[in-house]
């Protein structure tokens, strides 16, 4: 892996990895699937970048905010990323928008005292693609959603982490989060639908769910086909027996293949192999 920080302009080389014990908050993130220099989408993650960006204010207390954007070129910044993760291969870059405390900062000038405020740096790790999974078991965690900011990509990251990690004991490799209601959301590092006959479910757009281009991609495609898209409120229960799909842009497509935790059943996958083919041919 390599990590590199943006100077205004382009990505510069980072000596080592980015200390992680600095990082106070990740304020916006992206990343995607790279192989042999092909991304599927980029410009749809430019958009989703910029549009973050444009609306984004900082949570953590006396960090600057990003307001407006503050002079950073979504776009450009975006572009950059991938251009440094063109490599031979598979790959997974992250661009990330964080606050970190600038305490003993690199190149202090001797005799200076410690700067306690707060910094914002725009980050990229370009690291190597972790094994993907043809298919995937989701814990479902009780109703209710603690997470910050889920319209937008960051900020909720590390939290989605720490639940998949205290899950994976458990034989699963991703949590369902509902609402307060127990409508279904998302999963933790993922978008959610389900097939119900020939219509194609999917969260609600008025629920707090991260615009997801994969799953963009794949209501394009169901659309073209004819289908019937339809947007609900949906409880758990509604997935029972229904082929139901996870979808990042990593990962691409997984079936659903258990529930853990949760009384209902996974549908069989009958269409999720030739749909992750086409996504992978993207």
């Amino acid at each position: 892996m390599s990590s590199h920080r943006w100077d205004g302009s382009r990505f510069v080389p980072l000596p080592g990895a980015v200390d992680e014990a600095r990082v106070l908050d990740v304020l916006l993130a992206e990343s995607w699937r790279e192989v042999d220099g092909h991304v599927r989408a980029l410009e749809a993650h430019r958009d989703r970048f910029a549009a973050s960006l444009a609306g984004r204010a900082s949570d953590a207390v006396g960090a600057p905010a990003l307001g407006g954007g503050e002079g950073l070129d979504a776009a450009a910044i975006i572009d950059a990323a991938a251009d440094l993760a063109s490599l031979d291969g598979e790959w997974f870059p992250r661009v990330r928008i964080v606050v970190r405390d600038a305490g003993d900062e690199t190149g202090r000038e001797p005799g200076r005292e410690r700067d306690a405020t707060p910094i914002r740096e725009v980050l990229l790790d370009v690291r190597p693609g972790p094994p993907r999974q043809a298919e995937v078991a989701v814990a479902v965690r009780d109703p209710g959603d603690p997470r910050r900011r889920p319209r937008h990509k960051g900020p909720d990251l590390a939290w989605a982490g720490r639940q998949i990690a205290s899950v994976r004991e458990r034989g699963a490799g991703e949590v369902l989060v509902r609402d307060d209601a127990g409508a279904v959301l998302e999963a933790g590092w993922a978008s959610v639908l389900w097939w119900e006959g020939e219509d194609l479910c999917v969260p609600d757009p008025g629920l707090p769910v991260l615009p997801s281009i994969t799953r963009a991609l794949v209501e394009e495609r169901a659309r073209a086909e004819g289908r019937t898209i339809r947007p609900v409120r949906a409880p758990l229960d509604a997935l029972d027996g229904r082929e139901a799909w996870l979808l990042n842009a990593y990962q691409g497509l997984r079936p659903v293949t258990r529930w853990v935790g949760s009384t209902i059943t996974p549908g069989t996958p009958v269409r999720a192999a030739e749909w992750r083919a086409w996504l992978d041919s993207c």
